[in-house]
């Protein structure tokens, strides 16, 4: 009788409890209630359900867990010439749901760096006068990662923050991140919040005091800010195959905040903004720019909470 898998067994030639010899006969019965029920456009839970149990009994004819990888191995895509994506190996101590997983990955990769391969590269867009390489004399450069609560059942919005800040000027960009609600949907309230959380009379932040103190001056006007919005290529937001930056003018409200917001696209995204709007993500191609790994101490955290007169306003 062969051995069955067991939880502190680590070969990946242990036969697995899933293995079937008779396989062929389960697939072919539910291959048949499933083309049945198609050409009756039955499609309700018993066609996910059987749908599901073709997959199992597909996959009962491998005996051991290399047979499952040398399996998807097999008809895993290959990547094209020149990009360099790892050809996938087999894990020690694997389990089919290892194999998924490595599998799953080896997809995204070689998708990801085709996408790369594909998409214009990064240049400062002309007349740019903020995040450029190399950077403007006399400016200091600051990422963090911004939380900022959801307004109502609104969802929370999770983005990096790049500033560049000058004495006479800041300029801030949002970098959205996937997870979260929209940048661009909550942009009034994120440029209204970075305004007075870390540039206004009373809320400055010790960063940049002493910039100011040069021009004896002890915050920065709404007029002296600058707002970027930056969509990375990787994420694939709303749909764009490729990376989107744009310069957003906003109107400064008093008591309201920022408002009024307009987008004009940039030509280009700046090499600044790709390279730190990629730590935490797995860095596929580096065609276009050399990726920074940017260590804790280089991004900061916070959470901003709306304040009282924000959200009757």
């Amino acid at each position: 009788m062969e051995r069955r898998m067991e939880e502190h067994e680590d070969t990946n030639d242990t036969v697995l409890a899933t293995y079937d010899p008779n396989w062929s006969g389960r697939w072919e019965q539910t291959h048949r209630l499933l083309k049945a029920m198609g050409e009756r456009r039955e499609f309700g839970p018993d066609y996910d359900l059987y749908s599901r149990a073709l997959h199992e009994a597909y996959y009962a004819q491998f005996r051991t867990v290399k047979d499952v990888w040398e399996h998807d191995l097999k008809w895993a895509p290959s990547c094209p010439a020149g990009l360099d994506v790892a050809i996938p190996q087999l894990p020690a101590r694997a389990s089919v749901a290892d194999v998924n997983r490595v599998f799953k990955r080896y997809r995204e990769d070689v998708e990801a760096a085709e996408e790369d391969r594909d998409r214009p590269a990064p240049v400062d867009p002309p007349g740019l006068i903020a995040f450029t390489t190399p950077a403007q004399p006399g400016c200091e450069r600051h990422v963090e990662q911004l939380t900022l609560e959801g307004s109502g059942d609104g969802q929370a919005v999770h983005c990096l923050l790049a500033l560049e800040v000058t004495v006479s000027q800041a300029h801030v960009c949002f970098i959205w991140q996937k997870d979260g609600g929209s940048v661009c949907n909550e942009v009034e309230r994120l440029a209204t919040h970075v305004y007075r959380d870390r540039f206004a009379s009373g809320f400055s932040t010790s960063r940049w005091r002493r910039l100011l103190v040069r021009k004896g001056e002890h915050f920065y006007s709404p007029a002296s800010l600058s707002f970027y919005e930056y969509d990375p290529w990787h994420l694939k937001s709303a749909g764009l195959r490729y990376d989107a930056c744009s310069l957003v003018s906003l109107t400064w409200a008093g008591r309201l905040g920022f408002t009024d917001p307009k987008w004009v696209s940039c030509e280009s995204v700046p090499p600044y903004l790709v390279s730190v709007s990629m730590p935490g993500m797995r860095s596929i191609a580096t065609r276009h720019v050399a990726i920074p790994r940017l260590g804790s101490p280089a991004i900061a955290n916070s959470a901003v909470r709306p304040r009282l007169d924000e959200r009757q306003g």
